[in-house]
């Protein structure tokens, strides 16, 4: 049973494989695990290095240490997508026992500090039709069940480069917990969700992510739940003369998304709340968030809510639903779009609970 595990964890490690280029970052982005990696250079025809790995027998677990993920430059910066680097201190993959009543081999992956740098460089263009496998057809004699995917800690560090002004977002997540995942499923069992939850830091805010994932079912299912919660508007500053400029002197973000995905339909919504938000830079200093928001978005052909001016809380949502194919999931305009938004209403802040797979 030692080759479905030896399987299993070079699909884990080599999902994070992209193209990328080295980039110099300002210092102010950079996280431990983004340092390094922004500091080391990389042979560009490799698409990932492993400093050594080991066998534990009779365990049956596989440890592999220093991995160190790359790929070629693209040669047309225009038609590229984005660029990934990333590297990985310790995976460790272990077999755990085959059930011989059910045909299952069951497996516990523990990753241990994950670093990597995106970078969004162009609009990708796709001069052919995407291929894609049909995981539905694939029936393997048994089922591999991850019990537990365990991700210690992730540095990540996105980074737009189509702009003449760098921008750059630094997030770290901790904790990521996927257990009783079906790799692809022989179709023998009954379809199960996995659970999945982590947390973060994002500018001065937390992260939590729940919900239920089985992205290897046709059709794939998809139910979370997620809270960035008192994030530093200030911190947001390069963001906000970018797009709108505007300057911010203090204030909080919440931003709330709750989604359903199945088979080829997606619904789900975008919540943010801002409170005592005060901008200086382009709008008049003094004045509430909202009044300002109001006066500077209407060229936009935005409809707000009637409230009160001098209110210093706004909420705004944004709902979605269509096909999964049509959405854009690039993350700098949905980013651009939170920014940007001002459908105004008074919401409470807080996962509403509203979206559910029964519902799609």
């Amino acid at each position: 049973m030692k080759t479905p595990l030896i399987l299993l964890a070079a699909f884990a490690i080599s999902s994070f494989a992209a193209p990328l280029e080295k980039i110099a970052q300002k210092q102010e982005f950079s996280m431990r695990e983004v340092e390094k990696l922004l500091k080391r250079s990389m042979d560009n025809n490799t698409s990932f290095k492993i400093k050594d790995w080991s066998i534990n027998y009779p365990k049956s677990y596989i440890t592999f240490n220093g991995i160190d993920i790359s790929a070629p430059k693209a040669k047309e910066k225009s038609s590229a997508g984005p660029r990934i680097k990333g590297s990985v201190q310790k995976v460790i993959a272990d077999y755990l026992y085959f059930d011989h009543s059910k045909d299952n081999a069951y497996y516990s992956i523990r990753v241990e500090n994950v670093g990597a740098v995106i970078d969004t460089t162009g609009e990708e263009k796709r001069k052919e039709p995407e291929q894609k496998i049909k995981i539905d057809n694939i029936h393997p004699p048994i089922d591999n069940i991850i019990k537990e995917l365990f991700v210690t800690k992730v540095e990540l560090l996105l980074r737009d480069l189509r702009k003449e002004n760098e921008l750059a977002v630094p997030l770290i997540v901790k904790d990521i917990l996927i257990e009783n995942l079906e790799v692809f499923p022989s179709g023998r069992n009954e379809k199960k969700y996995a659970s999945v939850s982590a947390k973060g830091e994002v500018f001065g805010g937390t992260v939590s992510l729940k919900g239920n994932v089985n992205p290897f079912h046709i059709p794939k299912v998809l139910d979370i739940d997620l809270k960035v919660e008192n994030v530093s508007i200030v911190k947001l500053n390069p963001y906000l003369k970018e797009f709108g400029g505007v300057d911010a002197t203090s204030g909080k973000l919440s931003v709330y998304l709750e989604s359903a995905v199945k088979g080829d339909i997606v619904e789900g919504y975008v919540k943010f709340v801002t409170e005592d938000a005060e901008m200086i830079k382009g709008w008049q200093e003094g004045q509430g968030f909202f009044k300002n928001l109001k006066e500077n978005m209407m060229d936009l052909g935005l409809r707000l809510f009637n409230r009160k001016d001098d209110d210093d809380k706004v909420a705004g949502k944004i709902p979605f639903s269509g096909k999964v194919d049509d959405i854009k999931w690039e993350f700098w305009t949905l980013f651009e779009t939170l920014l940007k938004s001002a459908v105004v209403e008074p919401l409470k802040g807080n996962i509403e609970k509203s979206v559910d797979l029964d519902d799609v």
